[in-house]
């Protein structure tokens, strides 16, 4: 039961600790940018006579910006979208 209590405090002791660490492209946007804004772009990538669909997270500014890949596999259509929109805002 010492175990336990112990554990626990030291979650919530290290709690804030942890939240402080935390990038902030996780959860805050970016200030907008008006002329440059973020979108996103549908994409049809051609393979083996087929199209594959996809979409491109497009970061808000003007010049380059770096190309993060998600692969979400197979079946279904699992986007992770909340891990897109934090690479995005990074």
């Amino acid at each position: 039961m010492d175990a336990i209590r112990a554990t626990a405090a030291l979650l919530l002791l290290a709690s804030p600790t942890l939240a402080q660490q935390l990038p902030r492209a996780i959860y805050t946007d970016p200030p907008r940018d008006s002329a440059h804004p973020a979108r996103m772009e549908v994409l049809h990538v051609p393979s083996g006579g087929v199209k594959i669909n996809g979409v491109a997270y497009l970061a808000a500014g003007a010049g380059r910006h770096p190309t993060f890949v998600f692969f979400h596999g197979l079946p279904g259509n699992e986007k992770n979208l909340d891990l897109a929109q934090a690479v995005r805002r990074a």
